[in-house]
């Protein structure tokens, strides 16, 4: 092969592989995982941002004037439920800081929910990990202006390999596991508001076509 005459195998095949990495949906191994989500680093100052979850600020929107302004609540299966049940439909996104995938899913479903009709459906952040600063940055980047919650690592644990699995057998033991496994992020749920889930999906791969197939609702048009 002409390419490679130029270049050894060696630099072919990590080559090959980064390309790999960076075409993949989501992240599942792409960064090494502590089995600590960041709660030993927490900082004192990173703390007075983390919250108790508060039923009375679902409906509330925030004008974040940057990063650090953004405050964040921490939250359990059952909190998620009642939030499901204020809106026709739910999305729901498992993110986590270190994830370049989940931070472009992020920006990206943001926008979709702008397409939308705001009082059918509703865009829920949950982090699996509590690195602080830059979950602020990507969601400030990301325009999001309501609470984004934080999965409390007292009950469901500090490593992200088995977080998000808890969390949703706490929430629903009846939906399957699978996709749940290893904490692969960003994980995206779409429920109606009996809190039935219609539709899980890993990545970036969540359109208006999408949503319009599961709920019937369509995007605006020139937007």
């Amino acid at each position: 092969m002409l390419f490679s005459k130029f270049y050894p195998m060696r630099t072919l095949s990590l080559f090959f592989c980064f390309w790999i990495l960076f075409q993949m949906n989501s992240c599942i191994v792409i960064k090494t995982r502590k089995v600590d989500d960041g709660t030993k680093s927490l900082t004192r100052e990173d703390s007075t941002k983390i919250f108790p979850f508060d039923y009375g600020s679902i409906h509330k929107t925030y004008d974040y004037t940057s990063p650090s302004n953004i405050f964040f609540q921490k939250i359990e299966a059952d909190d998620l439920k009642k939030i499901i049940t204020e809106k026709k439909y739910s999305m729901v996104m498992f993110i986590a800081s270190w994830c370049p995938v989940s931070e472009k899913s992020l920006i990206k479903n943001s926008q979709l929910m702008l397409k939308l009709p705001e009082d059918s459906i509703q865009l829920i952040i949950i982090s699996q990990d509590l690195n602080i600063k830059d979950l602020q940055k990507e969601l400030y980047e990301a325009n999001y202006n309501h609470v984004p919650y934080l999965m409390v690592s007292k009950k469901y644990g500090t490593d992200e390999v088995f977080k998000q699995e808890k969390f949703i057998k706490d929430f629903d033991k009846r939906i399957p596991i699978g996709r749940f496994k290893g904490g692969g992020i960003p994980t995206n749920l779409l429920f109606n508001n009996k809190t039935d889930l219609l539709y899980v999906k890993g990545g970036t791969l969540i359109t208006c076509d999408t949503i319009k197939k599961y709920t019937n609702l369509e995007c605006k048009k020139n937007q």
